[in-house]
């Protein structure tokens, strides 16, 4: 399965205009390339529709190796517990 980058260096789409398309900072694309970002349903929508719509082809979140879907029980219960370790 491709990952977000391999797609969209084989279109030739860079990561403006694919941020442009996808209504999202260019920042939260390079974020999501690097694995670093987790991004909410809406989001990852948001950039699998831009993508279709810029390379002509059909594409869903599951065709996409490496979106990282923020989970509001993972991740509030990671934030949680980052927050007590500072505290400690």
């Amino acid at each position: 399965m491709p990952t977000l980058k391999e797609i969209r260096l084989k279109h030739y789409i860079s990561r403006k205009r694919l941020a442009l398309a996808a209504e999202v900072s260019e920042s939260t694309i390079i974020r999501m390339e690097e694995g670093k970002k987790h991004v909410t349903d809406e989001v990852a929508t948001k950039i699998v529709a831009a993508l279709s719509n810029v390379t002509g082809e059909k594409f869903t979140a599951s065709d996409i190796d490496g979106i990282n879907l923020y989970n509001p029980m993972r991740d509030r219960s990671y934030a949680i517990k980052k927050t007590e370790e500072e505290v400690a």
